[in-house]
């Protein structure tokens, strides 16, 4: 009797137990994981593009992991991290554990707000404007903190608003910082569409311009004036865009693609104004063995008075995601670009240039083999005598490159990637006009 009444008891305990572990689980949201690790080596040599050039090789790797916590279809919250090491660099362990290489992705909510279709994601996030031809929007695209809220219009446009938090004067008790307030409107028709947007930003007197006024290769140097400075002044500055981009798909397989955009910095000194326009055109014809694409972009630039200000398209940041990819010079637009020795060979941005170029996109070799080949001219469209820090070349300069990646698909979520690259300047002062060169292979695994 006694062993009944325990085993009794002791049921009792578990079950209750269990409907306690039951009950805190209640209305818990359903947990997935998705991203990729990726690792490889890469091979650079004269990437200065001096005669004595310097040779790189390095060896790295990147973990990318998102989760996502549904509550349902109206309530989810996503948190993401980014992981980069290049081996050997570590603090401690011959390379390994090393600190300050954990960044922070996402942390964001993401709700329907009740009785409407009215959707607000607050938190770090993908904060972008309309994409353009030549991929993200050079005025506003990355992770960042803000909040967004979009709405469908009608049955063809949806209207989405957001508030971006660039900057913060907290250190000083200064406000306000870096604030953008944009606003966008695509639009879908039958056989094309568009995404007008806008975009305020006010910029603090206190905001630390040396943040802002940093190296060409930079994401953040949209704000440098052809002097290289940025002062201020008395007051807060501000800026504004207004831009729209175009998408033609009536007459498929031939696809069509454009944007313009103006954009304008006011601040209390003339000498630190700016303002200045991009635009970019695309054309593809989708065939079944590859798609060639033929590219353009022309952005302003500076004149010859450096004391009216800059003739260039002030922006606030990009994650240089500018360019047709694979591509040396523009952005960070290769598989492997966080294995290729270095980033863009250039700037990270389109301003101050114009470029043509022709792409051969998804070519089938073989099965489970593609590539892509990429070929493009750039010129620079400031007058010979600026010295801006932020644009790489005048209208006397230019540039050319080609770049090759392809990927073999070992299994289904894991893929072999292969790049090589090689890239020529011939500049006005005769300098740095040696050819780079740039290898990488690696392997990528998605889940």
């Amino acid at each position: 009797m006694k062993k009944i009444i325990a085993l009794v008891a002791a049921a009792a305990f578990v079950l209750s137990w269990a409907g306690m572990a039951s009950a805190a689980h209640e209305g818990r949201a359903n947990l997935s994981t998705s991203g990729y690790l990726q690792f490889g080596v890469g091979f650079g040599e004269n990437e200065n593009f001096q005669e004595e050039g310097d040779d790189n090789f390095t060896a790295d790797q990147r973990l990318r992991q998102y989760f996502d916590y549904v509550a349902s279809e109206n309530l989810s919250a996503t948190v993401g991290y980014e992981f980069n090491n290049v081996w050997g660099s570590g603090d401690a362990h011959v390379g390994a554990d090393a600190d300050s290489q954990l960044q922070l992705k996402r942390a964001m909510v993401e709700f329907t707000w009740p009785e409407t279709e009215a959707t607000m994601t607050g938190g770090i996030q993908f904060i972008a404007l309309p994409s353009v031809a030549m991929g993200s929007n050079p005025v506003l695209a990355g992770d960042m903190a803000g909040v967004t809220l979009s709405t469908p219009m009608g049955e063809t446009a949806d209207l989405t608003v957001g508030w971006s938090r660039g900057y913060d004067n907290t250190t000083n008790n200064a406000s306000p910082g870096l604030d953008s307030f944009f606003a966008a409107l695509p639009v879908n028709m039958d056989g094309m569409s568009m995404a007008p947007f806008a975009m305020y930003t006010v910029i603090g007197q206190n905001t630390n311009a040396t943040a802002l006024t940093t190296a060409p290769t930079d994401y953040r140097s949209g704000f440098v004036t052809p002097n290289g400075q940025l002062s201020l002044g008395n007051d807060n500055a501000n800026a504004y865009w207004l831009g729209s981009n175009f998408e033609m798909t009536m007459m498929d397989p031939i696809g069509v693609k454009a944007s313009f955009i103006y954009g304008s910095l006011n601040t209390d000194q003339e000498v630190n104004e700016r303002a200045g326009w991009y635009a970019d055109l695309s054309v593809d014809y989708e065939m079944e063995a590859m798609t060639p694409e033929f590219f353009a972009f022309y952005s302003s630039g500076e004149d010859d008075d450096a004391a009216d200000g800059s003739e260039v398209m002030p922006y606030v940041f990009n994650d240089g995601l500018t360019s047709q990819g694979p591509s040396m010079m523009i952005g960070d637009m290769t598989s492997l670009g966080i294995t290729s020795t270095g980033a863009n060979l250039l700037q990270s941005n389109p301003v101050g240039l114009w470029s043509a170029g022709l792409s051969l996109k998804h070519i089938q070799l073989m099965d489970k083999l593609s590539a892509t080949l990429t070929g493009a001219y750039y010129q620079g469209t400031s007058d010979d005598a600026v010295n801006n820090p932020a644009i790489a070349l005048t209208e006397e300069d230019s540039a050319w490159d080609i770049t090759a990646s392809s990927s073999y698909q070992l299994y289904e979520d894991l893929s072999a990637i292969v790049e090589a690259g090689y890239a020529k300047k011939d500049m006005d002062n005769n300098i740095d006009d040696e050819p780079a060169t740039r290898f990488a292979a690696g392997f990528n695994y998605s889940f």
